[in-house]
Order: C-alpha cells, then structure tokens, then sequence
C-alpha cells in the first residue's frame, strides 16, 4: 500500500555527522525518486553542523527555517486541493 501521488520529502544533513554514514543521505534521496516516480524529494547538506542542528548560530538557523519553509510552500500548498489516495 502506498500514497499517489507520493509525499514530498525533504532531507537535510550536517556535513559533519559523524552519527549517519554520509553515503546513506545519498542512498535515500535516490531511492525515493527511484521507487516513487516523480517524488518530490529535496536533499540539503549544511555546512560546519554535525548530527543535530541546536549548537548553530542565529543566521544558520534563520537559512535553515527558510528552506524548510520554501519546501512546504512550493509542495504543501500546492497540493491542498489535490486528494491522495492510498493505492
């Protein structure tokens, strides 16, 4: 069972997690447009922040919210009068 059309997906990752092999964000921003056609899936590394993101300053943090924020305007908004069916 699965959502059509799929949900968006937004990954980010500190380039300095030592916590998460860094190959794996690759691996599941691939697989997520690979196995769901058309995902909108959205991969983000961040420069100097390791596994979490509390220890960053105001203006990263600031960066971060707004990108975050984009993603869900561009794929939220757009899709509140569409209908997901589970198939």
């Amino acid at each position: 069972m699965f959502l059509h059309p799929p949900p968006p997906f937004l990954i980010m990752h500190g380039k300095l997690d030592s916590t998460v092999i860094k190959n794996q964000r690759e691996l599941l921003h691939q697989a997520l447009r690979q196995k769901a056609k058309g995902n909108p899936s959205k991969l983000i590394l961040i420069d100097n922040v390791a596994h979490d993101f509390w220890e960053v300053g105001t203006n990263l943090r600031q960066d971060i919210l707004r990108q975050v924020q984009s993603f869900f305007d561009h794929h939220l908004k757009q899709s509140r009068n569409k209908k997901n069916k589970i198939c």
